[in-house]
């Protein structure tokens, strides 16, 4: 055994402890009368309600805000403006990759600034949310609901941080601002191109005069330009603009929008394709509405089931359409078609040569024309900042890689995914998915017999996954083609075919995530309630000062410990304690956030320095301050009132009382804080 001696205590380890608190004498008699459980589990269905209620209040408040902001439009040289980004994006200047990312982090600053600075805001995770301004907001249908949750607005705490991170400023895919910039400004700008190729065919200008018309709209021409951007933050305006691009419905009756027009125009002139429009994505929280068929959570095996084929059926024409895309890519301008630089090009490398990395060792040496080796540069370091440059550019069209490396990358999306080779055969990645529905379809078509769980079947859970997991590679293998977004001169006549049917696939990841959660559920699981016992402080702090409005207490008897509930309307019952007979003892703890800061607060307060009973030497080094570290520091007399602690710690062997630790057997290190901050001295 001594050969595993320098082997262990090297590295720390974290395991989860399940603790049960099991009701002793009447206790669970004294719950049961007084409706505790059913009170919190009432509370616990309300707070759903109220989840809601507060989302709808973002998105109000977030309309509100951005209906009076715009962005800062004209370049000033100060990377901060929309012109800049459309230069930059306009101008491919995509080897200073540095330059986009400080116009996208000032752009995403200026949104977020104007979001977070109101007095409205500095109370939207606070108590005054439910006090002041959900009333207000609410329907005096809901008021009971807001009142309810008055004095438990901590019941919130997880979620209103969920709900802050939306109003960040870094760039994260769930906030308000990476929305604007990162997803919705991109697509904004291909849709002003789309607009300016369109405009010259008089087929089409006489279609956009119509549109006004369905739209009263004076003019459509303005929505199509970086102007018009500051117009387009909010969910209406968003709605708006995604109408006149995609149409919407009146009733009975079908107001046709630009693509329905592009669409009827391409169908008479095949040799002559217009591009898209691209519609934007929704703002923050108006996405989260659920479709139809796909609800918050799965109530049960059929209703699983139901959502699968759902979507199914809702993505078959995408699906056909994506397949005809890809065996047709080479019909487009593959100078304008991108693949991302991440690690799916490298299985694509390897897919097409055999060999992993052949894209990027040849790109590499395409950059050395670009990056010549500076004087006295070695040739490590040359390889490394060949490599950064490499790592910087965030898309190479497919037209690009073709003619450094000679390789034809738009053969591995015509293949389809087929392999055929001697080491592997296999079909085509659609033909896998119509056999893997083939092999669910008597699951998903039908009833999920009663007397089965779906959960306990690994063989139908099996086919359910195989199903699912065939689309999903679908997605991986169509990704790459999304590129950065970001890309100058891109075919937008490929992107505006592509996006809409990538944005409809992918509404499999929420569906993914939802199956996947349920059926690893073992089938003991219940959903937990928080308890409360009609208390917003339970257990919200053992310190003696905070018990007046604290419920729970720590008691003792013999060795034992004991977590007692004290009614609200009782709660100085236990303001006196005693350890006398059979009663327990009640715990007073007084908590030391700072040893080397509380310690001569117990010592040497007015309540409890009889109860210590320092010398007068000692009084003296602690009103004189010789102990504090400074320059009238005195290493003895510290050394000397750290003695009296010591000695007046032994002589109590009653810790509780004394309030360092509940355990009787406590040492000396429950004041290591306050050695160490002397040691430092």
């Amino acid at each position: 055994m001594n050969n595993f001696q320098d082997f262990t205590n090297l590295y720390s380890l974290s395991k989860t402890l399940r603790f049960e608190l099991k009701p002793i004498g009447e206790t669970k008699n004294n719950i049961e009368s007084k409706g505790f459980l059913s009170s919190d589990e009432r509370r616990s269905e309300d707070y759903k309600k109220v989840k809601q209620i507060i989302d709808e209040y973002h998105k109000a408040y977030i309309d509100r805000c951005l209906a009076n902001f715009d962005f800062i439009f004209e370049n000033c040289g100060k990377n901060d403006s929309l012109q800049e980004y459309y230069t930059y994006i306009k101008d491919a200047q995509t080897s200073n990759k540095d330059t986009l990312e400080k116009i996208q982090t000032n752009l995403r600053k200026q949104v977020a600034n104007h979001l977070c600075k109101t007095e409205e805001f500095k109370r939207i995770d606070k108590k005054e949310l439910f006090k002041d301004d959900l009333p207000h907001f609410v329907s005096p249908n809901d008021l009971e609901l807001i009142n309810e949750f008055k004095s438990f607005t901590t019941y919130f705490g997880g979620f209103h941080q969920n709900r802050r991170n939306m109003y960040s400023a870094e760039a994260k895919s769930t906030a308000i601002a990476y929305r604007l910039i990162h997803e919705n400004l991109p697509k904004f700008i291909d849709n002003i191109s789309v607009f300016n190729k369109i405009t010259d065919i008089p087929e089409i200008s006489e279609n956009i005069q119509q549109l006004c018309k369905d739209f009263e709209l004076c003019q459509i021409a303005e929505m199509f330009t970086l102007q018009y951007f500051n117009s387009v933050l909010t969910q209406p305006q968003i709605a708006l603009y995604n109408a006149v691009i995609g149409g919407k419905s009146e009733g009975e009756i079908k107001i046709k929008g630009l693509n329905e027009y592009i669409n009827l125009y391409n169908q008479q002139h095949k040799e002559s394709r217009l591009p898209k429009f691209k519609a934007l994505y929704k703002q923050i929280l108006s996405d989260k509405e659920h479709l139809s068929w796909l609800p918050e959570q799965f109530s049960d095996d059929n209703e699983l089931l139901f959502a699968i084929k759902e979507y199914y059926y809702s993505t078959t024409d995408s699906i056909k359409n994506l397949r005809v895309l890809l065996e047709s890519i080479t019909t487009y301008d593959l100078t304008g078609v991108f693949l991302r630089n991440d690690s799916q090009l490298t299985n694509i490398s390897k897919h097409i040569s055999g060999d992993w990395s052949i894209i990027q060792k040849v790109i590499i040496d395409d950059l050395k024309q670009v990056r010549k080796p500076k004087k006295r540069e070695d040739a490590e370091t040359y390889e490394d900042e060949l490599n950064k440059l490499y790592k910087k550019q965030g898309s190479f069209s497919i037209d690009y890689i073709n003619k450094i490396t000679d390789l034809h990358v738009e053969s591995y999306f015509t293949n389809l995914g087929a392999e055929n080779r001697d080491d592997i055969q296999r079909e085509n990645i659609f033909a896998r998915i119509d056999n893997a529905y083939t092999e669910a379809r008597h699951l998903l078509e039908g009833m999920y017999p009663e007397y089965k769980k779906l959960i306990q079947s690994k063989d139908d859970v099996a086919l359910i996954k195989s199903f699912l997991d065939s689309i999903l590679e679908l997605l991986h293998f169509v990704k790459p083609l999304l590129g950065t977004g970001e890309e100058a001169e891109k075919d937008n006549r490929f992107y505006g075919e592509f996006i809409p049917i990538w944005e409809q696939l992918n509404l499999l990841t929420p569906l993914y995530n939802m199956v996947r959660n349920y059926v690893t559920h073992k089938p003991y699981s219940i959903e937990k309630v928080k308890l409360n016992f009609e208390s917003p402080q339970l257990l919200g702090g053992w310190d003696k000062n905070k018990q007046k409005d604290c419920i729970s207490i720590i008691l003792r008897k013999g060795c034992k410990y004991y977590l007692g509930i004290i009614d609200k309307h009782n709660a100085k019952i236990f303001d006196y304690y005693s350890a006398d007979g059979d009663c327990y003892e009640k715990m007073v703890y007084k908590l030391l956030p700072g040893a080397n800061k509380m310690l001569p607060k117990v010592f040497f307060s007015k309540s409890r320095i009889d109860e210590f009973n320092p010398s007068d030497e000692v009084i003296r080094i602690y009103e004189s301050g010789t102990f504090k570290k400074g320059a009238n520091f005195n290493r003895q007399e510290c050394h000397t009132l750290i003695d009296f602690y010591k000695s007046s710690i032994a002589k109590h062997e009653d810790w509780s009382k004394f309030g360092f630790n509940f355990s009787p057997t406590a040492t000396y290190d429950d004041i290591s804080a306050f050695y160490r901050e002397v040691e430092k001295q």
